[in-house]
């Protein structure tokens, strides 16, 4: 936080002076100098004005308006230290990230979210009561995996389990996936071979 208000006010101060010098030489130069010193200056003010609005994308934690969490102790720092290997990289957001680890595994285990066909991103985060942005850096910073692909390992794995009792020998293949949460077969297919490695039929028939 404390880096990107530095860069946030040091981009507004080159705005600033900028502007003050160009109105200064304004009224001392002739009108050839002026010409030139005000393409400078404009160019200087472009580059301030650039680096003040990609700046937010340098800090994500900033970006996606993730929460601080209160400061440690120093005795408390001493022992969360002892009994890990490595340090969180962002002390402020890691306890407040492993608890959305914590809730999206927990919640797709116990309520089985991953088998309703609008479950994405969005609908996640409804039922996970998380902000939709917080789970986007979530997943993309921190589990480094899509939310789609994160579903459809649970998807997938339901499956397996409905094959494995012995289900494939009721139901059409089709089927299963249906009941796993896919909306077509082909999308049963792709992934459950981006997965596993084979397809559900290869899979199925070692349970024959």
């Amino acid at each position: 936080m404390k880096k990107w208000l530095c860069y946030l006010l040091g981009f507004m101060l080159i705005l600033v002076i900028s502007q003050l010098f160009m109105v200064s030489k304004s009224f001392e130069m002739h009108f050839p100098a002026i010409f030139f010193t005000f393409n400078i200056i404009r160019v200087i003010s472009v580059v301030g004005l650039v680096g003040l609005l990609i700046s937010p994308f340098f800090f994500p934690t900033i970006l996606y308006g993730l929460p601080r969490m209160p400061e440690r102790n120093e005795e408390e720092k001493d022992n969360r230290l002892t009994n890990e290997t490595k340090p969180p990289s962002n002390s402020f957001e890691s306890d407040y990230l492993q608890s959305i680890g914590l809730k999206s595994d927990s919640l797709m285990k116990e309520k089985q979210l991953y088998l309703e066909p609008e479950c994405n991103l969005g609908f996640f985060s409804r039922q996970i009561d998380v902000p939709a942005h917080h789970l986007a850096y979530y997943f993309r910073e921190i589990k480094k995996q899509r939310f789609n692909d994160f579903r459809n390992e649970w998807r997938i794995n339901h499956a397996k389990s409905l094959i494995q009792e012995g289900k494939a020998n009721e139901i059409t293949l089709e089927a299963i996936g249906s009941l796993s949460g896919f909306s077509s077969r082909n999308a049963f297919i792709t992934d459950f071979k981006k997965t596993e490695g084979v397809s559900p039929s290869v899979y199925a028939s070692r349970f024959n």
